[in-house]
């Protein structure tokens, strides 16, 4: 009878090969040649001449002998009962899959997939605001090309195209996933086109517009700091609100945008100006405790103001003060525009904005341009405090 010292006693051979337990019939022990074993069941379909399966019980790893003898017995009283368990098991994952709901399946598709991916924030984010609501009950499989396009329409409706089409990219990845799992047959986006085209986007604020976007109610003191943060050092939007108190050097004057957060996976170094360093130092004054993010959504709770959330804020600040719609990735575009107006050249701008640069000779050239940076940035803050006509 196999024992635990017999289990842990068997050591790999160049080829695979399986130890069986005499005194359990098709009960034994697969031994892989990089070390690796696992309980096996063998068994015949059909009597003595009937057909040879295997099934694995579990690690040797994971698994205790106790239980893998006992799923080994189980599984052998059902041999004998004329069930092959095989094909059981094949049958009740496509019963458990005939009744999975695509909240059931978008949980999958995150955990699984999309939680090792940049995206999968966002991702995440678009199902639970927009298809989740709709969706959440419906069984996967009676997901049709109707549906997707019922959903992405009633987006249009309410003027958000753009977000419709990023809904449908994320609804598409997530179907394409699922069958390739054979968690569905095929994906319903199949057909489905974007639901509208995407200009390129070119709005550069004004004088005034820059003003009265300096001076705008409407939005809470924090979400109005970050905004001027982002407005002052041309970053995105989702890197200001989630900038953590550690990223800051402030007496380098220097704010170091770690790998993972930032949008190309590269370090950034981004100098920090006068004006810049006083709005985190009010930001430091309203800290709680000790809590990580230099904007956070909630008191003691270790989260930081959500992008959608400023968006939606900034949308109805603007539309209140009767001003024509600009977006927080606006902003980032005007300080862009305005430093390159002031004569900074383009390369430095690229690094301002830390876009890659996939030339050849950039694999060579590391120099991250900090000094060149600040001069830029500090320009561009001087000439943004004399056309709001105030300090902080």
């Amino acid at each position: 009878m196999l024992t635990a010292l017999t289990v842990k006693a068997l050591t790999p051979k160049p080829a695979k090969y399986e130890h069986m337990d005499a005194d359990n019939p098709g009960f034994g022990v697969a031994v892989m040649p990089n070390g690796r074993k696992s309980f096996i069941y063998r068994y015949r379909v059909g009597g003595r001449t009937g057909t040879l399966r295997r099934m694995t019980l579990g690690s040797v790893d994971n698994t205790s002998l106790k239980d893998a003898r006992a799923a080994y017995l189980n599984l052998k009283n059902q041999v004998g009962e004329g069930v092959d368990p095989l094909d059981a098991k094949a049958q009740a994952r496509r019963e458990e899959e005939q009744d999975l709901t695509f909240g059931a399946l978008a949980q999958r598709y995150l955990s699984q997939y999309a939680a090792h991916k940049r995206t999968g924030a966002e991702d995440e984010r678009i199902l639970k605001h927009d298809v989740l609501p709709r969706w959440d009950k419906l069984k996967a499989k009676a997901i049709r090309k109707r549906e997707v396009v019922a959903l992405l329409d009633k987006i249009v409706e309410r003027g958000a195209s753009t977000q419709a089409n990023r809904t449908f990219a994320c609804v598409r990845k997530l179907f394409n996933w699922a069958a390739q799992k054979d968690l569905v047959e095929s994906s319903p986006c199949a057909g489905v086109k974007a639901p509208s085209r995407e200009k390129t986007k070119d709005r550069v604020l004004t004088d005034d517009e820059i003003r009265a976007f300096w001076n705008l109610s409407g939005l809470s003191p924090r979400m109005k700091a970050a905004l001027r943060l982002q407005l002052l050092l041309g970053q995105r939007i989702g890197e200001v609100v989630g900038m953590r108190w550690d990223e800051l050097d402030t007496t380098a004057r220097l704010w170091t945008l770690p790998a993972e957060r930032a949008k190309n996976m590269i370090v950034h170094t981004i100098p920090l100006t006068d004006t810049a360093l006083e709005i985190l130092e009010e930001q430091r004054l309203l800290r709680d405790g000790n809590d990580p993010y230099v904007f956070p959504a909630h008191a003691g709770k270790a989260e930081h103001l959500r992008t959608d959330s400023i968006g939606t804020a900034l949308t109805r600040a603007i539309r209140a003060a009767g001003l024509a719609h600009f977006t927080a990735h606006d902003l980032r575009r005007t300080a862009a525009t305005r430093i390159s107006g002031a004569g900074t050249s383009r390369e430095v701008l690229r690094k301002i904005l830390n876009h890659v640069d996939r030339s050849v000779t950039a694999r060579y050239d590391r120099y991250r341009y900090d000094n060149e940076k600040r001069v830029a940035l500090e320009c561009w803050a001087a000439t943004l405090l004399n056309i709001t006509g105030e300090n902080l």
